[in-house]
């Protein structure tokens, strides 16, 4: 399940973000907030 991220400046809402979370513990072993494979990028050009 992804998780609704609302960045707000006072009363405005500058934008919504969907996010997918994942950890991971010291074994490697996934526990997830949503589907982990999910295709990502990482960094904002």
């Amino acid at each position: 399940m992804p998780i609704l991220c609302r960045v707000t400046r006072g009363e405005l809402t500058e934008s919504i973000q969907i996010i997918f979370a994942v950890a991971v513990d010291e074994s490697g072993q996934i526990f997830s907030t949503s589907d982990p494979y999910y295709p990502t990028m990482n960094g904002i050009n």
